[in-house]
């Protein structure tokens, strides 16, 4: 829907805020927006909420001395850092992606770490007690060159399947199972998919007796691994290269969401959302029920989704003129029409990450904000419906 910002909200007061821990009124236990600012550069990359109350919120930050480290925020309810953030990496470039809370409280983070010999990327899983200090890590080298994960899920034991992708002669997506400590389970190898370039797997969820899937492998834009850990690949029958997957939800047991982008035809792109459904025949497939595309000039992106109450919830970046862009909600019913716009931002370059439902029917926003050469972690804590 082009021009429909009447819900756009201008936050410029609160950018690069200050976060005090004793900065906290009425209005900001319902919601608030916090800015968090370690080095120059830094950018928010997920946000988990915390079984004891409060936010974990992940990142990374960039500085001369060291490159580029990933940074763990603990804040408490009301978006206040509890501690001084916790800075994790080696000599070289590492970065976050993903982060759960673990059954103790601690936390698993998921990303990649620049090898220190040769300058290759290597995928990273790190494993930190509830204060976010490091238990143990461990490096995943697939192909000596560029190997990242971008995300992860776990099962019922506790088993972590982490995706990404893979770099030899080309880039393929990437899924390895490894159990709570980050050992292989069952002597399970790691899987490579794709045959030509710019393949990756960027997001997993498990479900049923398998995992589902959403990501790029060659040109299609999802792809389901089923069947628990025996991953007999399911493919979409009806795919298009201009599509890419960034997330995906069920709906129901035979019924899945993605979103992701897709091309506007004019060098530009739109927030994408597909209804997919499991068709049982002589073989399970997957056909496409509907697709819906949101538009607005310019780079626009779906990069997470979640489901509630009979509506859609899909985060995204939204285009705003040539040198700025928000974070937007947009809620949709089950069909995907209708769609209400609750947006950040206005003055500033705001890019989204991830988000989570709060106990308060409410939304956890993890992202980025840039303005004038500097730039922010960011989250948002939205009250019910994305309203602040």
């Amino acid at each position: 829907m082009k021009g429909c910002w009447s819900t756009l909200l201008f936050i410029a007061l609160v950018l690069f805020s200050c976060d005090n821990y004793n900065d906290i009124s009425t209005s900001q236990s319902d919601s608030f927006v916090k800015n968090y600012t370690i080095n120059q550069n830094n950018a928010g990359t997920g946000v988990c909420k915390l079984s004891d109350g409060g936010y974990a919120l992940l990142g990374n930050t960039e500085s001369v001395a060291r490159g580029t480290d990933i940074c763990l925020m603990i804040t408490d309810e009301f978006g206040n850092s509890i501690q001084k953030a916790k800075i994790i990496g080696t000599a070289k470039n590492d970065r976050g992606y993903c982060i759960k809370q673990s059954p103790d409280g601690g936390f698993i983070i998921l990303g990649s770490r620049q090898d220190e010999t040769d300058d290759d990327l290597d995928v990273y899983l790190i494993r930190t007690d509830r204060l976010g200090d490091t238990l143990w890590t461990r490096s995943f080298d697939e192909r000596n060159k560029a190997d990242e994960g971008l995300w992860f899920d776990t099962d019922d034991n506790g088993n972590i399947m982490m995706v990404g992708y893979t770099t030899n002669t080309i880039q393929q997506a990437w899924h390895f199972l490894v159990d709570q400590h980050g050992d292989t389970v069952n002597s399970y190898e790691s899987k490579e998919l794709g045959t030509i370039p710019t393949n990756e797997a960027r997001y997993v969820k498990r479900f049923n007796d398998g995992w589902l899937v959403a990501g790029t492998l060659d040109n299609i834009p999802l792809w389901l691994i089923t069947n628990d850990y025996r991953f007999e690949i399911n493919y979409v029958s009806d795919r298009y290269a201009n599509e890419k997957a960034n997330s995906v939800t069920l709906l129901d047991d035979n019924t899945y969401l993605v979103c992701g982008t897709v091309s506007d035809g004019t060098g530009g792109s739109d927030v994408l959302l597909i209804k997919i459904k499991k068709v049982i025949s002589d073989k399970i497939q997957y056909e496409r029920v509907w697709q819906r595309s949101f538009s607005n000039p310019g780079n626009d992106k779906g990069t997470c989704i979640l489901t509630q109450d009979n509506q859609i919830h899909i985060l995204s970046t939204l285009s705003n003129g040539d040198k700025s862009s928000i974070i937007s909600i947009i809620t949709t019913d089950l069909d995907g029409e209708n769609p209400q716009y609750k947006s950040f931002g206005g003055s500033s370059l705001m890019k989204s990450s991830n988000f989570e439902f709060t106990e308060d029917g409410g939304f956890i926003i993890s992202g980025t904000n840039e303005r004038n050469f500097k730039s922010s972690l960011m989250m948002i804590k939205t009250k019910t419906g994305g309203d602040l």
